[in-house]
């Protein structure tokens, strides 16, 4: 079997869930072939990198313009939007050069053109659409898709709400790699151990007076993964007697393992990293649409907590927390519990089965 996985680089989830599937799919199909394509770098690869730093912008300093970008899609979006056909030509050359069996996408702008492909060449390749959000937000349904992935019951529930058929809803789980499983064993320690992430674009405070407080707290080391956020690696590494700062990893799960409280932004994937990991999350205030959503999810499930307005009460908030043993252990079985709303295996048995259906047209023509 030969899969094509198209992902963005829009942060670092979606391309996290590419990694992922990658990954549970060569362990599971040992004859398997997958490729990972970044739509965009393929499509425009002398401008890719202009669009990544625009996106990035506005996550960081145009969040109100984002909001009200997603929430007015959120009503007006309907179907495929047209796409200019010099980009679904270079589609059309990497299928015919690829010839994958199946085609999965971890992003909605990569749905949307992979569909607009499928109606324009009349393709009848098997596309599967991965939903990296706990959102059923309508830019990720496509009329071409013929299947859907989708974290929790709640998505599966929102997409069959704008039509999409139940039997082609899959509740999977935001993929996540299987390393962030966690051991049965645990190293011993006196002290406790805090995690703070901010992302794949390291979207952390950059008050140093938060971070002279967290180095402050009784009895616990912190781990800072400031992912790409260069000038905060700067500002904060080798300055804290009590913080390690990390940059960019792709090893999240090895200190994820040794935490005992994570504090982040509500991003899908780092939520499901958390989750399958069971360790309890601390939701720095989210300023992104799609990140308050992941934050409902939070609040609902009880897996986590959510820093309140008053900043001036983060730093007390987390040492309650992180030194309540009673209410992290209640967490910590709260996210066992959603874990059994979803089966990791789901993707293995999607593409058996279009794997099998294959086969069978092949037997039943020749």
């Amino acid at each position: 079997m030969k899969v094509l996985i198209f992902t963005i680089k829009f942060g670092s989830g979606h391309f996290r869930a590419s990694k992922s599937l990658c990954k549970q799919i060569r362990n599971e199909f040992e004859t398997s072939e997958v490729i990972v394509k970044d739509i965009c770098e393929y499509l425009m690869p002398h401008n890719y990198q202009k669009i990544y730093n625009a996106y990035h912008l506005l996550v960081n300093k145009g969040s109100k313009l984002y909001n009200i970008l997603y929430k007015y899609s959120e009503k007006t979006f309907d179907g495929t939007p047209s796409y200019p056909h010099l980009l679904l030509k270079k589609i059309d050359k990497l299928i015919a050069s690829e010839q994958p069996d199946v085609v999965i996408s971890t992003c909605s702008v990569s749905s949307q053109l992979f569909s607009a492909y499928k109606e324009k060449y009349k393709s009848n390749l098997p596309f599967i659409t991965c939903i990296t959000d706990i959102s059923s937000h309508p830019s990720w349904i496509t009329p071409q898709t013929n299947f859907y992935l989708v974290g929790t019951e709640l998505v599966k529930q929102g997409l069959m709400d704008k039509g999409v058929d139940e039997k082609d809803i899959y509740i999977s789980g935001i993929p996540v790699e299987e390393e962030f499983v966690p051991s049965s064993s645990r190293n011993e320690r006196v002290h406790k151990n805090l995690l703070i992430m901010g992302g794949g674009l390291g979207m952390l405070p950059e008050d140093l007076s938060f971070y002279q407080e967290i180095n402050d707290l009784s009895g616990v080391k912190t781990v800072i993964i400031a992912g790409r956020n260069q000038r905060l690696f700067d500002q904060l590494n080798g300055k804290f007697n009590n913080i390690t700062v990390v940059g960019y990893t792709d090893k999240v799960y090895e200190y994820m393992h040794e935490a005992d409280l994570i504090i982040t932004k509500p991003g899908g994937m780092t939520l499901f990293e958390s989750i399958i990991s069971e360790v309890p999350i601390v939701v720095l205030r989210p300023e992104l649409e799609q990140e308050r959503k992941n934050q409902s999810f939070i609040e609902k499930t009880h897996i986590g907590y959510v820093l309140e307005e008053e900043e001036d009460r983060y730093i007390m908030d987390i040492d309650d927390l992180i030194h309540d043993d009673m209410t992290l252990s209640k967490m910590k079985m709260n996210m066992a519990e959603v874990k059994k709303g979803f089966d990791r295996r789901k993707v293995i048995e999607l593409l058996s089965s279009i794997e099998a259906k294959k086969g069978e047209a092949e037997a039943s023509s020749s």
